[in-house]
């Protein structure tokens, strides 16, 4: 038959003209956000800021992944996965602005070498930063989140920990319960470990604080104990900053901390409010060779016994370079501690009560009596906080008070036999509506503390 074309076979399948069009469509919006991608690249490539010298540019690609303290003023999409945290994967964002930045950032392995669940979370990412990063030492920081599912971060994490032997700060914020049947180890020591930190993060519920802390159980070991143990017994790395937040360290573990210690915390508040848990005065021993300590963080401390403040009352604890003591407890523990320690060089003192155990005023009165005597302050923050709604404060500034207009129930003060005195102190009366009213100095306060430049005292409203 002319001029029709015979099919010694069944015809091809036509497809419907819906289906066409959308793949026409998909197809032109294809080839539209590729030609968008390389007019931004061209456009990019052709800004001021794309051409600065490669040492500037590395200088500011350092800021921006390690320190996000700056944003890269170029706009344009980026191609990234929005399920990823940009602020945490800054480097992936960086390789697409023009092909100079990636060709920089493709070669500097140090730009690769902070690690975060962000990448962890998916493996072809976390494949990429350890080969970039070569034989740079990394800087890993892994916080629990509900998705990807469980299996995924016990993977990731045995893949970082085979990458031990050059993880310079470790960050492990994981909850027990989540990770209550992990076992984690490494193929090889943490012998650069500089950083680590271990925190036990949990979900309180909208409930008084006393009530929250007892209704939520906690293991009586965290499953990254072992991991703690390890480091620190067997690798014994030249650590600098140790930080345990609501986990419980062995105290035979913390006679194996390092002498090259500068920042050290220990704070158990998972603790509930009126147990026998907490950091005894009995086991603070090992103080006693961390020389080099500046900052130091204990909470809580409890003394079960009188015997513990008077053997440590007679064999002082010298910290000569420690900067900032925070302490927790209670009243009968703090003032125990400050009996048994001498800070020469402390010029920041944080006390913080978490038993309602005596008399505030006699308290801070105590307090300030001892600091006095025991602490060689030349320029001092002191904050005295009660573990209570804080209304009242004082506030003590040398000339200059109007820097810290903290207020003052000076009425119960000045009405009370022992008076809290200060040097130069200008008082302020915080409102119930929360404003500030100043009144003038109080001629009649007596000075105990002459050299005193700052001073803060919490006090909770009667």
């Amino acid at each position: 038959m002319r001029g029709k074309q015979r099919y010694t076979s069944n015809p091809p399948a036509r497809r419907p003209p819906s289906k066409v069009s959308t793949d026409s469509n998909k197809s032109r919006r294809l080839k539209k956000l590729r030609a968008n991608a390389a007019l931004n690249l061209r456009q990019n490539s052709e800004l001021p800021v794309a051409k600065l010298p490669v040492e500037i540019l590395l200088q500011i690609f350092y800021e921006y992944i390690f320190h996000g303290a700056i944003e890269i003023g170029i706009s344009r999409r980026y191609d990234v996965d929005d399920r990823l945290d940009k602020r945490n994967c800054r480097w992936l964002t960086i390789i697409q602005i023009c092909h100079h930045w990636r060709n920089i950032v493709l070669s500097v392995p140090v730009l690769w070498s902070y690690i975060t669940d962000d990448i962890c979370y998916y493996p072809h990412l976390l494949e990429m930063a350890l080969s970039r990063s070569a034989e740079t030492l990394l800087d890993v920081e892994i916080h629990w989140v509900t998705e990807p599912a469980h299996t995924t971060t016990v993977a990731m994490l045995t893949r970082l920990f085979k990458e031990s032997r050059r993880i310079r700060r470790l960050y492990l914020h994981l909850p027990a319960h989540k990770v209550a049947d992990v076992t984690l180890s490494a193929t090889a020591p943490f012998t650069c470990l500089e950083d680590l930190e271990i925190s036990n993060p949990r979900e309180l519920p909208p409930d008084p604080p006393y009530l929250a802390f007892i209704m939520i159980s906690r293991p009586p070991t965290h499953p990254l104990v072992p991991l703690v143990t390890r480091i620190l017994e067997e690798d014994r790395p030249p650590l600098k900053i140790a930080v345990f937040n609501d986990i419980v360290i062995p105290p035979h573990l913390l006679s194996y901390l390092p002498s090259t210690l500068t920042h050290l915390i220990l704070n158990d508040s998972s603790t509930p409010p009126y147990s026998n848990d907490g950091i005894r005065v009995t086991n603070l021993d090992f103080l006693r060779k961390l020389e080099k300590l500046e900052i130091l963080h204990l909470g809580p401390v409890e003394t079960h016994m009188r015997n513990d403040i008077v053997t440590f009352g007679t064999t002082k604890l010298v910290l000569p370079h420690l900067k900032q003591l925070s302490i927790s407890g209670e009243q009968s523990s703090m003032l125990g501690l400050l009996h048994w320690i001498t800070l020469p060089s402390t010029t920041r003192l944080h006390i913080q009560t978490l038993r309602d155990s005596g008399p505030h005023l006699d308290f801070c009165t105590t307090i300030l009596s001892m600091i006095h005597q025991r602490i060689d302050y030349q320029q001092v923050q002191c904050i005295i906080d009660f573990e209570e709604e804080v209304k009242f404060s004082i506030c003590a500034l040398g000339d200059d008070h109007r820097r810290c207009p903290y207020g003052l129930n000076y009425r119960r003060i000045l009405s009370s036999n022992r008076v809290i005195h200060c040097n130069h102190c200008y008082i302020s009366l915080e409102l119930s509506h929360r404003t500030w009213q100043h009144i003038e100095y109080i001629p009649s306060m007596k000075v105990i503390l002459s050299n005193l430049k700052a001073l803060y005292l919490l006090i909770p409203h009667p």
